[in-house]
């Protein structure tokens, strides 16, 4: 029998400044979109590949993040829609809204020590899956993966509701807007990102709110992800050394 499709990640990350952080933070609307809260976290996040970038060739990430120093936390592998190892397709429709900067990627997560190194995640059984999938990938687990960039991040959120004109006593949307301030851990690096990420809805959601931001802000789309925008730059620091 095959698996269980693999979770579908849908959203748009915009790159900010501080000014911007505080614009979005002070809003109590977004158009029609209401916040119902604000929670903050901190999260560390520790990226692998192998030596060659394998899984960056392939346009993936894997991680494990933890959040505000708890002991559990989330091995999580990310990869193209379109190519995830026992996963939806393309034809399935993830990917149908088409506003600028929006990315629709697979999502597959187990929870994982942080403690546990690298070598030992075949110990632990809710990391299986995502060892399977690697190897769907072509990466030899553990022999092929070493860590690299360690992204600390200081994050903001905020839940966003829209009311829906329908009969559907849940007709509503929900997205999660992220002001996110990442520093890659041991060199002066700092970017920021306004991030947001649907929850509940049609993908065009998260479009509406992406533009409801970036009139207020002027903010553009993202051209890279966060540890593809860190690692650039380590890659530029090292040339230049």
């Amino acid at each position: 029998m095959p698996g269980a499709p693999t979770p579908i990640e849908i959203e748009v990350k915009l790159r900010a400044s501080r000014q911007a952080f505080a614009v979005v933070a002070s809003a109590g609307t977004f158009g029609p979109w209401r916040v119902l809260e604000q929670t903050e976290t901190r999260m560390r996040d520790t990226y692998f590949d192998t030596p060659g970038h394998a899984l960056a060739r392939q346009r993936c990430t894997l991680r494990i993040r933890s959040l505000d120093g708890d002991a559990i936390g989330e091995l999580t592998l990310k990869g193209p829609v379109g190519n995830a190892p026992g996963g939806p397709s393309k034809a399935h429709g993830a990917t149908r809204a088409t506003g600028e900067g929006l990315m629709a990627r697979t999502e597959l997560t187990a929870a994982m020590p942080v403690s546990v190194p690298v070598h030992e995640w075949g110990s632990v059984a809710e990391a299986r899956p995502v060892i399977d999938a690697l190897r769907a990938r072509g990466i030899a687990y553990p022999g092929d993966l070493a860590d690299g960039a360690v992204l600390v991040n200081p994050r903001r959120n905020l839940r966003l509701r829209r009311d829906l004109n329908t009969v559907d006593s849940h007709g509503y949307a929900e997205v999660v807007l992220s002001l996110d301030e990442v520093r890659l851990e041991g060199h002066p690096y700092v970017r920021r990102y306004v991030e947001i990420e649907l929850v509940r809805g049609a993908p065009e959601a998260v479009t509406e709110v992406s533009n409801l931001v970036a009139g207020m802000t002027r903010l553009r789309p993202a051209r890279s992800g966060k540890v593809q925008a860190a690692r650039a730059w380590l890659a530029r620091q090292r040339r230049r050394a």
